[in-house]
């Protein structure tokens, strides 16, 4: 079983109050697709919330332009704003702890823009198959797969 440490040493002191306000939060990689010509795909290594209200996982816009992800669809979602259409992207999110691998596709939603340190939202379909246990008196989260 695989095994992914959220909380850090380096953390400040009150880490308790720093999970409320930020979140879970982990390093991930993404990753575009593949180029067909052998040159290998371009990768950023960027910060991910942990979200068990997101049903999917999803990819900042900035972040999406700046790994030239191809755009191949639209999709709206309906958040605190009400509905709005997004563009949905094709590429890959890597979390090296659990050896996951999450490829697809990924609608792209105003992380950074909106100001949220956060580039990557790890929704409920990534959570299915892993335990999260949450100790929020101890600003501690593990993850299991």
């Amino acid at each position: 079983m695989s095994r992914l440490e959220c909380w850090r040493p380096d953390a400040p002191a009150d880490v308790p109050a720093t999970l409320v306000q930020v979140g879970p939060s982990v390093l991930v990689a993404v990753q575009a697709p593949a180029l067909q010509d052998g040159v290998p795909p371009k990768t950023e290594m960027r910060p991910a919330l942990i979200d068990t209200g997101a049903t999917e996982c999803h990819i900042d816009y900035d972040l999406a332009r700046t790994l030239e992800l191809p755009v191949i669809d639209k999709q709206t979602l309906s958040g605190v704003a009400g509905p709005a259409e997004h563009d949905v992207v094709l590429g890959t999110i890597l979390i090296a702890e659990l050896a996951v691998s999450i490829n697809g596709r990924f609608v792209c939603v105003n992380l950074k823009g909106g100001g949220s340190i956060h580039e990557v939202i790890l929704g409920r379909t990534f959570l299915n198959g892993c335990v999260m246990i949450y100790d929020g008196h101890a600003g501690h989260i593990t993850i299991l797969r």
